[in-house]
């Protein structure tokens, strides 16, 4: 009796373990490491402040389309600390962590399942991109 229920018990156990290794597998595939380097690659580019757009709209793109966000973001990450240092790196967290908090003040919009992306999301990081940059200008300003 008791050999079924450590039975049941081990069998949990492997199944958490193969749902960790799916994760990473579904991370570390061609298509996504190809995209990895795209994003390392744009997120060294900006426009005048400390912060690449670009990398911001791809990571917004790959949370809408339901592409694993957690690679966009570190490479994301370590292009703009590469280019434009600590304070681009922290722009840049900082705009991603307004974003999800965004996320879910104003719900985004889910859209029909035969289209590319999943979640209209382009409000919430227009609105997270607008609320940073006015807190950086007013600190600026207030010098």
């Amino acid at each position: 009796m008791f050999q079924n229920i450590q039975d049941v018990h081990e069998g949990i156990n492997y199944n958490n373990e193969k749902r960790k290794v799916n994760i990473f597998s579904n991370i570390l595939t061609k298509n996504n490491i190809i995209l990895y380097i795209i994003v390392f690659m744009v997120s060294t580019i900006g426009i005048g402040q400390d912060m690449s757009p670009f990398s911001l709209a791809i990571a917004a793109a790959c949370i809408s389309a339901g592409i694993p966000a957690f690679g966009v973001v570190a490479f994301g990450l370590a292009g703009n600390a590469i280019a434009f240092g600590t304070s681009g790196a922290l722009n840049y967290m900082i705009t991603l962590l307004v974003l999800i908090i965004t996320m879910f003040i104003f719900k985004p919009i889910y859209n029909e399942e035969n289209r590319n992306e999943k979640i209209k999301i382009a409000f919430n990081l227009f609105l997270s991109v607008l609320i940073v940059q006015a807190v950086i200008k007013v600190k600026c300003i207030g010098r």
